[in-house]
């Protein structure tokens, strides 16, 4: 697994429905290089995300001390690879431990986030915007 003292560079993918974004920084984080497309994960056949990503940013995987997290839809069940949610709250460590690795050491999709909140029952909630409903 990547350190911060051993990695060179970082690829930062955001895989949503209907785009694909991403930027190459470097060791410092500032931003090198930036693409985008159209390829979100609706416009992706099935298996094929792999092919994507690397039409997309294969080049920017070249060197071995280069890490790629991929975050968003890319993580759901329609998307790459499912990644578990962390609940809130949830740190580094939490995190790092439920990434998802599509290539170990190399590139993870990072999880989503969710919060346990109690819901009000829905009557409760229609009085509370609608008082005159009975």
């Amino acid at each position: 697994m990547q350190t911060q003292q051993s990695m060179d560079r970082l690829i930062a993918i955001d895989w949503g429905t209907s785009s694909l974004r991403g930027a190459r920084l470097d060791a410092q984080g500032a931003v090198i290089d930036e693409r985008a497309s159209l390829q979100g994960i609706l416009n992706v056949p099935a298996g094929g995300f792999e092919a994507v990503f690397q039409a997309e940013f294969g080049d920017w995987l070249g060197g071995p001390d280069t890490l790629c997290l991929i975050s968003g839809m890319a993580g759901s069940r329609q998307g790459w690879r499912e990644a578990r949610y962390c609940q809130c709250p949830s740190g580094a460590s939490d995190i790092a431990a439920a990434l998802a690795w599509v290539a170990p050491g190399r590139i993870a999709i990072v999880p989503g986030s969710w919060q346990a909140v109690q819901l009000i029952p829905a009557r409760c909630f229609a009085r509370s915007i609608w008082p005159w409903r009975a």
